[in-house]
């Protein structure tokens, strides 16, 4: 889906800035919410998976007890990715008070 959303970018001759690609929802795609319910999936494991074909992951709940290194390395991450693709890359959380994870 980013190669098509470049594609028409070319060719409307369109400036682009910013992120231009898919953003997966975690909690908006029925299939990434069913594995995150069963626990098959890490955000890192999603940072990896959209760092392929995607520009981020978004909606995602991250636990209200989390860290802040643990936060700034999951920003390090996306920083990382988005240097190394040379494209925008980053990640969009909620803090999820209702688990003590």
């Amino acid at each position: 889906m980013g190669a098509a959303i470049k594609t028409a970018c070319a060719r409307a001759q369109a400036r682009t800035v910013g992120f231009n690609g898919v953003m997966y929802s975690l909690l908006e795609d029925n299939g990434l919410a069913e594995a995150n319910n069963l626990r098959a999936v890490t955000i890192e494991k999603l940072a990896v998976f959209s760092s392929v074909c995607g520009c981020g992951i978004d909606m995602v709940p991250v636990p209200g007890m989390m860290f802040a290194e643990d936060l700034a390395g999951l920003a390090l991450g996306d920083f990382c990715v988005g240097r190394a693709t040379a494209q925008a890359f980053g990640s969009a959380g909620f803090a999820d008070t209702d688990t003590n994870d």
